[in-house]
């Protein structure tokens, strides 16, 4: 995308962290949001509208899990607007659990909130992106989506999917041939309530509470605040990025997977 002002922008997960942070910036930038969740929105449209006293938000209760939701969600945008610019599919939930507990269950809605709320989102708003003449793409994938951790299979399977999805929707040829780009973001430690929403059950290793293991996230492993992460992911779509390593520790850890991937599997085990 060439400029944020005047663009309808539509984001997923908006009612917390990064999401929050991403449509605040967005106000600051002239942009007309969109803005889903399956919490309450109030308070990111105070702050938008305490950015910018001319911003545009619509807001909408959507669980992207469902495609109908979401699809419904995406024609109202569409109708309201007249236009849409960019999708951001950043909503996200955890779970910490070690494989031979985990449901079947489990597995599904993980993967349904944060590998198919993104298909669905990319997939339902494409026809509108389609009829704008500068078009974005975003899906949020995660540091752990570029190396597995221990206990949290279903989620790194889900933001490994992210980044591999993404990384073929940009080189389609209907889409690597259109005025559409792509990318996905790779946050690490953000400093936003993922952690102390996640669900904890069984874990090997390191037995910490869910108490404890909000603490150890929030105290030494969210190094980035999430309007900082906002920043870098808007300034990614500005020049157009596949990929955006969001965060100094997202970054070490992705030129290690690529130099010695055997010290990031012992890293992570010790870290975690």
């Amino acid at each position: 995308m060439k400029t944020f002002h005047q663009r309808v922008v539509a984001i997923t997960g908006a009612a917390s962290g990064i999401g929050q942070a991403l449509a605040v910036e967005l106000s600051k930038r002239g942009a007309k949001l969109a803005l889903s969740d399956v919490l309450d929105l109030a308070d990111t449209r105070a702050l938008c509208e305490s950015a910018s006293s001319s911003i545009e938000v619509l807001t909408h209760s959507v669980n992207v899990g469902d495609q109908h939701a979401v699809a419904t969600w995406a024609k109202d945008v569409f109708e309201h607007y007249g236009a849409v610019h960019a999708i951001i599919n950043n909503a996200g939930i955890a779970l910490s659990v070690n494989v031979e507990d985990m449901s079947y269950e489990d597995i599904e809605r993980i993967m349904t909130v944060n590998f198919w709320g993104v298909v669905y989102g990319t997939k339902e708003f494409l026809p509108y992106l389609r009829q704008s003449n500068d078009a974005h793409i975003m899906n949020v994938s995660s540091l752990f989506g570029l190396a597995g951790v221990p206990n949290q299979t279903a989620y790194c399977s889900a933001k490994f999917a992210v980044r591999g999805f993404t990384q073929s929707v940009y080189l389609e040829e209907k889409v690597r041939k259109s005025h559409i780009n792509c990318s996905y973001a790779c946050p690490g430690g953000i400093k936003t309530n993922i952690a102390n929403f996640a669900e904890y059950k069984e874990q090997v290793g390191k037995k910490y509470t869910k108490e404890e293991s909000s603490a150890h996230f929030n105290n030494n492993l969210a190094r980035t605040s999430p309007e900082k992460a906002a920043q870098i992911i808007l300034r990614g779509m500005l020049r157009n990025r596949l990929e955006i390593i969001v965060g100094v520790d997202a970054a070490v850890l992705s030129r290690l997977i690529r130099l010695v991937p055997s010290a990031v599997r012992a890293l992570t085990v010790r870290m975690l």
